[in-house]
């Protein structure tokens, strides 16, 4: 790695220091992206178990009547 010479050791430090800092909220808007898609997924699969669960209870009425049904024939 090259430095001019006029580099100083306060300088490459600040530099450190920004980079960091820039890393850090890049990782943080990374982390808030991630954090958001989760919640997009939890709802979406919170809605699926709730569709599976009135779906459920409709086939268990829909047998319950065709075992009413048969009982009666």
């Amino acid at each position: 790695m090259l430095i001019n010479e006029n580099c100083t050791n306060e300088n490459l430090n600040n530099g450190a220091i920004i980079y960091h800092g820039n890393q850090q909220s890049i990782n943080e808007q990374e982390l808030k992206h991630d954090n958001e898609k989760m919640q997009l997924i939890i709802t979406h699969k919170d809605e699926i178990i709730e569709q599976l669960k009135q779906e459920n209870a409709l086939l268990k009425q829909m047998l319950n009547l065709l075992n009413t049904q048969q009982t009666n024939q």
